[in-house]
C-alpha cells in the first residue's frame, strides 16, 4: 500500500463537495486470489479496476479513507486496496444529493456497459447495500483507454491533477 502525502489531500479538498458520487481508478499489478471479508477469498486478475461509491456527507473524509490502509476494513473496497495501487479520483459533476443510490448505481451501470470483460466474481461487490449487480467493474489492462474514456465524460471530472499516476 502506497503512502500519500498532505499535498494531495490538500489540493483535493477545495474540490470536494460535502456529498456525492465518487469513482476510485485502481490497478492490481499481478494477478490475486484476495480475502474479500464475508464473501471468502476471491480471484482478480491483473488489471485496471474502477469502484464508484458514494457519501451522504463528509465526502472529503471518505475519499481520505480510500487514500490510507484502514486497520480494520470495513467495505469490500477496504480489502482490494490492500493490494491495489489507487491511480485516479473522479466525482460526478452534478449534485446528486438527493437521490445518491440511484445515481451511483446509474453510474456503475453505465461505467459496467463499455468494460469488454464482464467478471463473474465482481458481482455485488461494492454494493450489497443496494440492488444492482455491482460497483467494481474490470476495465482490462489499457490504462489509456480508461483514462480516454473517463475524460470524455461530460458527467466526471477528475481531481487528483494525475497526481497518483
Amino acid at each position: 500500500m502506497e503512502k500519500y502525502s498532505p499535498y494531495l489531500l490538500e489540493k483535493i479538498k477545495d474540490k470536494v463537495p460535502a456529498s456525492g458520487i465518487y469513482l476510485l481508478v485502481l490497478h492490481l499489478t499481478r494477478d490475486s486470489r484476495l480475502l474479500m471479508g464475508r464473501r471468502g477469498l476471491i480471484n482478480f486478475p491483473q488489471g485496471y479496476y474502477l469502484y464508484v461509491g458514494r457519501a451522504k456527507k463528509n465526502l472529503l473524509s471518505r475519499l481520505k479513507h480510500h487514500l490510507v490502509q484502514p486497520t480494520k476494513p470495513h467495505w469490500h473496497i477496504d480489502y482490494f486496496r490492500a493490494k491495489a495501487q489507487l491511480k485516479g479520483i473522479w466525482l460526478t459533476n452534478q449534485t446528486l444529493a438527493e437521490d445518491l443510490p440511484t445515481a451511483e448505481c446509474t453510474l456503475a451501470e453505465k461505467l459496467r456497459s463499455y468494460s469488454a470483460t464482464h467478471l463473474p466474481q465482481l458481482t455485488k461487490l461494492g454494493s450489497s447495500d443496494c440492488g444492482c449487480p455491482g460497483h467494481f467493474i474490470y476495465w482490462g489492462k489499457n490504462y489509456r483507454k480508461i483514462s480516454s474514456f473517463l475524460s470524455r465524460a461530460n458527467y466526471l471530472r477528475r481531481i487528483d491533477d494525475g497526481l497518483l499516476f
